[in-house]
This record gives C-alpha cells, sequence and structure tokens, in this order.
C-alpha cells in the first residue's frame, strides 16, 4: 500500500518535472521566434541592399554607354559635315 502511495506521489512529481519543461521550452520557443524573424528581417534588408547597389551600378553603366555612344554619334556627324563644307 505503502508503495502505492510513493509511485503516485513520484508520477505526480514527475508530471510537475513536465509541466515545468514544457513552461520553459514554450519560453524558449517564443525567444527562438522573436530572434528568427528578426534575422530573417535583417538578412532581407541586406539582400535588398545589395539589388539596390547593383541596379544602380547597371543603370550608371548604361547612362554611361548611352553617354559615350551619344558622343561618339555626335563627333562622327561633326566629322562627316565638316568634311561636306
Amino acid at each position: 500500500m505503502q508503495e502505492n502511495i510513493d509511485s503516485v506521489m513520484q508520477r505526480g512529481e514527475n508530471l510537475d518535472n513536465v509541466g515545468q519543461k514544457t513552461d520553459r521550452l514554450r519560453d524558449e520557443a517564443q525567444v527562438f521566434q522573436r530572434s528568427a524573424v528578426r534575422v530573417r528581417k535583417k538578412m532581407w534588408w541586406n539582400n535588398m541592399k545589395w539589388k539596390i547597389i547593383i541596379a544602380v551600378c547597371l543603370i550608371i553603366i548604361i547612362l554611361c554607354s548611352m553617354l559615350t555612344k551619344g558622343e561618339i554619334v555626335r563627333s562622327v556627324v561633326s566629322v562627316v559635315l565638316s568634311k561636306k563644307n
């Protein structure tokens, strides 16, 4: 009889321990989720920053290319026009 009471008491203590561990795990999971969201946002901004930098560089290259082509065309036209005169 005493052994049954002791085992029931032990089972109750084990259930309390499991409950405490569950609560602690839930808290740690919430902290992990918040930090994961923070890291995900940080990485998104970092990737977006690089995309913007690459886009700006491409725009600058295209504009420079267009300007130099325009200058080449103007110089060719001016040479042709000067030869006609």
